[in-house]
């Protein structure tokens, strides 16, 4: 293994077929350890799939007591898994990093309690997110950790906010902006920093949400933090619609659709695709917005989520309706109100029941 890791020296180092030798040359320990450097490079470059590949190859090489590698290897999966939005592997890995924290320091723990939260309000379970949240900031200010503390915040704000407590969930924001500025942390202030400014924007305070949103995506830049950069250019897409500017609403969300299918983030990417389709339907372009939510659709039916899938066929029928496809309309209702129930999302009846009135 030193003489081939010797010929790549000073070039890319090809850490897969370093670990396949290694397997085949009875020496599990490299090879687990050249899989795990290419799934961390694969992760770095967002090839999701193949670094999933190379952690669950080496995951099969590491002995159940060697914790610390079965940890860094299953952490590494879990990120690259919620990105994919493959919920099944997730949660799986999820429930073995539970398991893997007890014992473990108030760093880990919140860290688990946090991609638990991710993964609770990826699947719609609000209750689970909520402890989730409340979990993260506990163990992250016992364990005083800047970075997990502000992160806990803004979980527990995302929560405060679905029961539109204003004061509580400005509170947590402020609480990690300022941890993100004494300890320049830019992309935790940039992802603090947009949902500030979904606050404003929902109470029509368009110039301070604009302000939050432009700050939020000159501090992800500065990160080069490829998730929030998206995030906040779909958040400035979305304002622009609302303020009728239809030609920098479309700039926004396809720079940010292009990033986040750059990334492998298919559940990002297919709300990028629902707001596109708002703005062609708000410029009278319905075949363009049809192909849109057709897209947002698919993206929802592959990674099983019936949350956005009911939204999408939602969407779509209203689009058809337009159209004047009643029948297919119809259909569309139908199929939304399936998956609006199998997701608990009672917001996606009401939506649809509204819209079948409006077409009587």
């Amino acid at each position: 293994m030193a003489a081939l890791e010797a010929v790549h020296r000073g070039g890319t180092m090809p850490y897969a077929a370093l670990g396949l030798h290694a397997e085949a040359a009875g020496m599990p320990d490299d090879a687990r350890r050249y899989l795990r450097l290419a799934g961390e490079e694969e992760a770095a470059r967002f090839s999701n799939d193949q670094a999933i590949e190379h952690f669950s190859k080496a995951l099969l090489l590491t002995p159940d007591d060697t914790v610390d590698e079965r940890l860094e290897l299953l952490l590494g999966r879990e990120a690259a898994a919620h990105h994919l939005g493959w919920r099944e592997m997730q949660e799986a890995d999820l429930d073995v990093l539970d398991r893997l924290a007890v014992d473990g320091d108030h760093d880990l723990r919140a860290d688990v309690a946090l991609r638990r939260f991710e993964y609770a309000r990826a699947i719609n379970a609000t209750e689970d997110a909520v402890a989730a949240a409340e979990q993260a900031l506990a163990t992250a200010e016992a364990g005083g950790d800047p970075s997990r503390i502000a992160l806990a915040h803004i979980a527990v704000a995302r929560m405060q906010w679905l029961n539109r407590d204003r004061a509580d969930t400005e509170h947590h924001l402020q609480e990690a902006i300022a941890l993100s500025e004494q300890h320049d942390l830019a992309a935790i202030e940039s992802e603090a920093v947009v949902l500030l400014g979904i606050i404003d924007a929902e109470q029509d305070r368009y110039p301070q949400a604009r302000r939050c949103y432009e700050r939020g995506l000159d501090r992800a830049r500065a990160a080069k933090d490829a998730v929030g950069e998206a995030w906040a250019l779909n958040s400035l897409g979305v304002l622009s619609t609302k303020q009728d500017d239809y030609g920098a609403a479309r700039r926004y969300l396809e720079e940010a659709l292009a990033i986040r299918r750059r990334i492998g983030y298919r559940l990002a990417e297919a709300g990028a695709l629902t707001n596109l389709a708002m703005v062609a339907e708000m410029e009278g372009d319905y075949e363009d917005a049809l192909h849109q939510q057709q897209a947002s659709l698919t993206i929802a039916r592959e990674i099983g989520d019936s949350y956005n899938e009911g939204w999408a066929r939602n969407n779509l029928g209203l689009t058809l309706a337009m159209l004047g496809q009643f029948d297919a309309a119809v259909k569309e209702y139908e199929a939304a109100l399936r998956a609006g129930r199998e997701a608990g999302e009672v917001l996606i009846e009401g939506n649809v029941f509204a819209n079948l009135a409006l077409m009587e």
